[in-house]
């Protein structure tokens, strides 16, 4: 990635059932986010991450949706800002 997304969004299967949702971005175990996560108006399977200005360096996404029957789906992927 050579510059930075001003949002993250990550597709999720059955979020329209979602009770919460938690998505954060960090780098070097410190969050960098400063918005909160929404589940996307538009398309309920869709979670929204505005992020700031990200300097070049690597980046993990990590996200948790708690689902109206208990059920937690979680997981995390990594993303780079290239100098």
């Amino acid at each position: 990635m050579r510059a930075a997304s001003e949002v993250v969004r990550e597709g999720l299967v059955e979020t329209d059932q979602a009770v919460c949702a938690a998505l954060a971005a960090v780098a070097s175990g410190t969050a960098v986010t400063t918005a909160p996560a929404h589940i996307d108006d538009a398309s309920k399977s869709v979670l929204v991450l505005p992020l700031p200005a990200l300097a070049p360096g690597s980046y993990r996404v990590m996200w948790r949706v708690l689902s109206v029957d208990t059920h937690v789906t979680e997981g995390s992927f990594r993303f780079q800002v290239a100098p």
